[in-house]
């Protein structure tokens, strides 16, 4: 299996090009776009065929509002929320499955993101969170 594609989107500067340099030395992992306006993401998914997209986590803390219509039109997506600071990560796959974790390191954040499967995703945030690194 090829390498899993990710999209950086609407994501500040500064942890664009932190998570960019990370991913580019991670095996199995290839940052396919990045995209400044949600309302571009649909067709970069389609045009890329992304598994993953990136994204800013409000400082509300709940998922941009758009992941829905995009989960929608593109249901093997998966969309993983950071905050700028990095403490705070949502992962959300399909319309109703969404887990927080905090105070991830940034190994952990790739092993989920090199995850071949939604179910196993699952299981490596339960894994993470048994080992007391995350949080419901």
């Amino acid at each position: 299996m090829g390498p899993r594609r990710i999209i950086l989107a609407d994501v500040p500067r500064f942890l664009r090009e932190v998570l960019r340099r990370a991913l580019a030395h991670a095996p199995g992992l290839w940052v396919v776009g990045e995209i400044a306006d949600l309302g571009r993401l649909s067709s970069a998914i389609e045009q890329t065929g992304a598994q993953w997209v990136i994204v800013s986590l409000p400082q509300d803390g709940k998922m941009p509002e758009a992941t829905e219509s995009l989960l929608a039109a593109h249901p093997s997506v998966r969309f993983l929320a950071v905050t700028t600071d990095g403490s705070q990560i949502k992962i959300k796959w399909t319309e109703s499955h969404e887990q927080t974790l905090d105070d991830l390191s940034l190994d952990e954040l790739i092993e989920i993101l090199r995850e071949d499967h939604l179910g196993n995703v699952r299981m490596q945030v339960d894994v993470i969170k048994r080992n007391g690194r995350g949080s419901a």
